[in-house]
């Protein structure tokens, strides 16, 4: 079995049971092993074969499954656990040794990794995962890392247990190859809370310091990406919705041979969006609980997202993304937007008629700013990939007609919306779009529509 899947199934069943998925204080820690911890997610099968338990210590054994799709159950990784339990002042300590069983031999397993947790009196479990620096290689590729950890504190709550406070570091991973060798630097994550079973209020964020790939051979290819980082902070606010998102990234470079080097620098990204009914992601998160329970059909999945769609459109929401940017060897495209619809002007069984007056209704505005050095540069990068240098009088025919086609927006059907124009050194794109109107060519359109139904009709 792939050991890369072992760690990745592991981890999953350490977060669901985490050695002891209700363990409380007292004689309720015997129950929970006898009752398989009481996990409730049907993807996740906990059997204990022993338990034995002293005034202040003890020792544990049982084995997890675990089926990822319960439409597909032909794959169930299976795990093995040794645990050694100490009882203390505030709790208790159990250090649990976990291994992967081969499925093709009941008798071979690979011990994975320690997760060392501590249970208190008040039934909440704190646990750490260490994955110890190892490598195997396969097939003349080698896969290495070092020590990986998380931790994370499990919560009672009415739908089981939920992941608290959740961090996970991992200093480096490499993978070697005689074609082509990978390398991830300094990853990391941490959440408030994580839960699928709900929509709850939280901050999450990521980094990633580089993350590099190059391939051998006669069309060598590198790629980098430096100084990654993401966050997102939800909270419900009187039923309402409230999300922001934010995301930078040092530098991306693409690099062929020598003359063909990209660099793009300084990329942001930011996003929020408010005014958004919380009930409508209770369709997806009963939809996550189902799929926990039982096979879930595609076309159930499927029904249930095109749902949740119709619930958002029927809320009304308020979107906005400013900051936004990407710099090219010194040059800058910039773009900012924001957009809102108003509740109540789908039903649930929206129509044509209403998803058209819903779009009437739709205000937006927006503003794209390109510095035509970045369309020069652009088009030099892409020219030096596909192998084809060009000269300088090349590149401004180029920029010139690039601007010449942006202006022409000017005199589109869609001028009444999107406006074009050259500011000094850059081409400036602008979208407004009143609410209770729309472009003049869409509205003749729609009014086309209608007339050759009618005339159908007749």
């Amino acid at each position: 079995m792939n050991k890369k899947t072992l760690i990745a199934s592991a981890v999953g069943i350490a977060l669901v049971g985490a050695v002891g998925g209700n363990i409380v204080a007292g004689k309720k820690l015997e129950s929970a092993y006898h009752n398989s911890f009481n996990v409730q997610d049907k993807r996740f099968k906990v059997n204990v074969s022993e338990f034995n338990m002293g005034m202040l210590s003890g020792s544990a054994k049982w084995t997890g499954e675990i089926t990822a799709d319960l439409c597909h159950p032909e794959y169930r990784p299976v795990f093995r656990s040794e645990d050694t339990i100490t009882r203390g002042l505030t709790g208790y300590t159990v250090v649990s040794k976990i291994y992967a069983k081969n499925p093709n031999n009941s008798q071979q397993e690979t011990y994975l990794f320690d997760i060392r947790s501590q249970t208190t009196w008040s039934g909440n479990i704190d646990s750490e995962i260490t994955i110890p620096a190892n490598s195997f290689t396969e097939n003349s590729s080698t896969l290495a890392w070092e020590p990986i950890t998380a931790a994370f504190t499990l919560k009672n709550s009415k739908d089981g247990r939920e992941v608290h406070n959740l961090k996970i570091n991992i200093p480096g991973i490499t993978l070697k190859d005689p074609k082509f060798n990978g390398a991830i630097k300094n990853a990391s994550y941490q959440a408030d809370r994580l839960t699928f079973a709900m929509l709850a209020s939280g901050k999450a964020s990521g980094k990633v310091e580089s993350v590099t790939f190059s391939m051998a051979g006669s069309n060598p290819f590198e790629m980098s990406l430096n100084n990654l980082e993401s966050s997102a902070d939800v909270a419900i606010q009187n039923g309402k919705l409230v999300y922001t998102s934010s995301s930078k990234l040092g530098d991306f470079s693409l690099q062929g041979n020598p003359q063909q080097h990209v660099k793009l620098e300084q990329i942001r990204y930011n996003l929020s969006m408010k005014d958004l009914d919380a009930k409508a992601f209770e369709i997806l998160a009963d939809l996550f609980k189902a799929q926990s329970q039982r096979c879930v059909p595609a076309a159930e999945s499927e029904k249930a997202f095109q749902d949740f769609l119709k619930a958002l459109l029927q809320s009304g929401g308020t979107f906005e993304s400013k900051d936004n940017q990407i710099v090219l060897n010194g040059s800058k495209a910039t773009m900012q937007w924001e957009s809102s619809f108003p509740a109540n002007v789908v039903s649930e069984k929206m129509t044509d008629e209403q998803a058209q007056e819903l779009l009437k209704q739709t205000k937006a505005q927006g503003e794209v700013r390109i510095d035509k050095k970045f369309i020069r540069e652009g088009y030099k990068a892409f020219m030096n990939i596909s192998g084809t240098p060009v000269d300088d009088a090349q590149l401004e025919q180029v920029v010139q007609s690039f601007e010449k086609g942006i202006l022409e927006l000017n005199n589109s059907e869609f001028k009444d919306a999107v406006q074009a124009k050259a500011d000094g050194g850059q081409l400036v794109i602008t979208l407004t779009k009143e609410a209770g109107k729309l472009p003049a060519s869409l509205e003749k359109t729609m009014r086309d529509k209608a007339r050759a139904a009618s005339e159908m009709a007749q």
